[in-house]
């Protein structure tokens, strides 16, 4: 709410109605994949015959293998009101919507896309 008031502004007499709970949804699904090992000079022509990369697991020439996880991000969206205060023709006190925005972001969540199920919980299934 912050930024949008940075942005936009309040003035006296306008308040903001914000919409509770957001909705969200996935907005990435993620990857988790394993780089490539690659050999030093070393050991290149060794690996190359033999192809078991075990073996160099103690090079720290050698480029070991790593598991590199881009986390998955759930979006939440709301929608914000500006309201004002005013006074009718006979004087009371009146309100009104002047703006009404429905796609405000107000989280991002991450998550290790190993750690997401789609579907029934059951045993030996987590969420």
């Amino acid at each position: 709410m912050e930024e949008r008031i940075a942005t936009c502004g309040i003035e006296p007499g306008q308040w903001l109605d914000v919409e509770w709970p957001p909705t969200g949804g996935m907005s990435d699904e993620g990857h988790v994949h394993w780089t490539e090992f690659e050999p030093c000079e070393k050991h290149y022509e060794t690996y190359d015959e033999s192809g078991d990369e075990s073996a160099f697991g103690d090079c720290e020439s050698c480029r070991q293998r790593e598991r590199v996880v881009d986390k998955a991000k759930w979006t939440f969206h709301t929608t914000v009101r500006t309201n004002r205060i005013y006074f009718d023709g006979a004087g009371h006190e009146r309100d009104r919507e002047e703006d009404s925005d429905a796609g405000v972001e107000v989280a991002v969540i991450e998550q290790d896309p190993e750690d997401i199920l789609i579907g029934p919980s059951g045993e030996g299934r987590y969420w």
